[in-house]
């Protein structure tokens, strides 16, 4: 492990058992302006981290300085895994609840289209409010090393249905005989 990463997790207090989650994270620089009592850590890794263990850091980032007033973390991911960013989308639901209102409306939005992430929405509502909170969205996703922005994808629920039409016209149903 690291040395820096060390010093971090041990200066955070974090549980000595997601230890073995930074076994391949190597920190690059950290960044302070304090003027405005930032701090930026940009953090080198193999592959994210489970989302425990992101929440564990996230909520203890701040034992590194209580009078700072942001502290945030900057992954570079060599191999990402896009069902661990899907996995991290309702946790950013609820940092998102105070703007979206009803999250559950939104849980199954973010998809994975062409090894890109997207946020498919079914109605203009849907698609006006997550467009207030993309910019929200694409920070999140890009402190977690993602690299592209997350487009909005307007697919009306006429659509939606014509697929699940399609795919039901796909599936065989077997002939049931009925004996008399």
């Amino acid at each position: 492990m690291d040395e820096k990463i060390k010093i971090l997790l041990d200066k955070i207090n974090i549980d000595e058992n997601n230890y073995q989650y930074f076994l391949d994270a190597k920190m690059n620089k950290i960044k302070i302006n304090s003027k405005k009592d930032k701090w930026i850590i940009y953090i080198e890794k193999e592959s994210l981290l489970p989302l425990e263990v992101l929440k564990e850091l996230e909520n203890k980032k701040m034992e590194l300085d209580k009078n700072a007033s942001s502290i945030d973390f900057f992954f570079t991911i060599h191999h990402p895994d896009f069902n661990i960013y899907l996995s991290y989308y309702p946790y950013l639901l609820e940092l998102l609840k105070e703007e979206l209102k009803v999250v559950e409306i939104y849980e199954d939005c973010l998809k994975i289209e062409d090894d890109f992430l997207v946020l498919i929405a079914s109605t203009e509502i849907e698609k006006e409010r997550l467009s207030a909170c993309i910019d929200k969205i694409n920070s999140f996703y890009k402190k977690l090393g993602y690299q592209f922005n997350i487009d909005i994808i307007l697919r009306h629920e006429e659509k939606i249905l014509e697929e699940i039409q399609e795919e039901l016209n796909q599936i065989e149903i077997p002939k049931v005989e009925e004996e008399k």
